[in-house]
């Protein structure tokens, strides 16, 4: 009679704990394990007047009430200190990352920032290593270009790596070879840095799906990581934009992009957009292995 009961009640036990750990915690205080996350990549063109022919911080002013209502922002060209300040009292997040420090030779820093409504756990910035052009070339030399790394926390003791990051522009070969530098740098931090994390790369690559060079740059980095372009597999409407995310599952935290789109709410009054790049937002589903 004894060892019946006793049976019953270890039975008792396990599916309680079954209820607890696998079926999904029931406690407030139990980390969730799985959610969704929808992030935008925006080049907002923050450069001076001049070099713009409009009034940037208008526009700046104009961009910044749209920053709401994602989880985290990756910005590019976000250069001058008190537009980025407007950027942040706007949007409104708790946690923000901003690569301002200039190298030896540039004049300005990287102008990547980052805006996140998730908890940032580590946090890196990464010089690049080369760059052409300091008033020709389309002048990247003026600019301390690099990359930041981020590493969200998802879950309990499960993360995602987050890159931000603005590469070489222009079409000439110097152009073309700093590029590759660019591409290898990011690549070589994702596999010291992030090699059983979960990935999701964001920003303005300057390559081109329709160059040959530039697409082969591309897929070398991806085939390297496991990378997915979250536009080809949702087969969106506009392929081979130089604004991308790439992304790949880790091995606690597994990722499926469920959309694709272009924010629509960056234009003025008249309908003009508010920066030379469009405002992309990706949405991507994760749970925890």
């Amino acid at each position: 009679m004894f060892d019946h009961i006793r049976q019953r009640g270890a039975l008792f036990l396990v599916g309680f704990l079954s209820t607890v750990f696998f079926s999904g915690c029931k406690s407030e205080h139990c980390p969730s394990r799985s959610g969704q996350f929808k992030a935008l990549t925006y080049n907002v063109h923050g450069l001076p007047d001049v070099i713009t022919g409009d009034d940037t911080a208008d526009r700046i002013s104009q961009i910044a009430p749209h920053l709401k209502d994602y989880n985290f922002i990756a910005l590019q060209e976000d250069f001058d200190d008190e537009n980025h300040d407007v950027l942040v009292e706007e949007s409104d997040y708790e946690e923000v990352r901003r690569f301002s420090e200039t190298n030896v030779s540039s004049y300005y820093g990287s102008g990547l920032s980052f805006f996140s409504a998730y908890h940032i756990d580590t946090y890196e910035e990464y010089f690049f290593d080369a760059c052409h052009g300091l008033f020709d070339s389309s002048s990247d030399c003026l600019a301390a270009k690099g990359f930041q790394r981020l590493r969200l926390d998802l879950a309990d003791a499960c993360y995602l790596d987050v890159y931000n990051s603005h590469f070489e522009a222009g079409g000439g070969a110097e152009d073309l070879a700093v590029r590759q530098i660019h591409v290898n740098a990011v690549k070589d931090a994702m596999l010291k840095n992030s090699s059983e994390q979960a990935i999701l790369f964001l920003g303005d690559t300057n390559l081109h799906g329709d160059d040959p060079v530039e697409t082969k740059m591309l897929t070398d980095w991806m085939s390297a990581l496991g990378l997915k372009e979250t536009c080809d597999v949702l087969d969106c409407p506009e392929p081979g934009r130089i604004d991308r995310f790439l992304f790949r599952s880790g091995k606690c935290v597994k990722l499926q992009a469920k959309a694709w789109q272009k924010e629509e709410q960056f234009v003025d009054k008249d309908g003009t957009p508010l920066s030379d790049h469009d405002a992309l937002s990706a949405t991507y589903s994760w749970s925890t292995k």
